[in-house]
């Protein structure tokens, strides 16, 4: 499978999930009147710029990702990927069919083929 580029996947996806996490602990506020609310009020104020920069950080990485994986699917590197790791568990015969089947495949560059070999 699409070992690396999933790694890449769950990466973002903790990265979002621990940003949700914190975003709401900052939006619950305290249920300790005016002294509550002005000291939850304070830490979203010192978190705010630290909170914005983590914000850019995920949606650039997030359109990075979406931007690979379309490139991935468009050229079916994943395709590639899988049938150049089984060329080992192969015979000669059977990785030389497999190969030959994947340069005749119309999906991928001639750089995407050439790193079968």
């Amino acid at each position: 499978g699409a070992e690396p580029f999933q790694t890449v996947a769950e990466a973002v996806h903790e990265s979002i999930q621990e940003f949700n996490v914190k975003r709401a602990e900052l939006n619950e506020g305290g249920d300790d009147g005016l002294e509550g609310l002005s000291e939850g009020l304070a830490a979203a104020m010192n978190a705010l710029p630290l909170m914005t920069e983590k914000k850019r950080s995920i949606d650039m990485h997030t359109n990075i990702a979406t931007a690979l994986l379309n490139e991935i699917k468009a050229r079916e590197i994943d395709r590639h990927y899988e049938v150049e790791a089984d060329f080992a568990a192969q015979t000669q015969a059977a990785a030389l069919k497999e190969l030959e089947n994947l340069m005749d495949h119309p999906k991928g560059t001639v750089m995407d083929k050439a790193r079968a070999l």
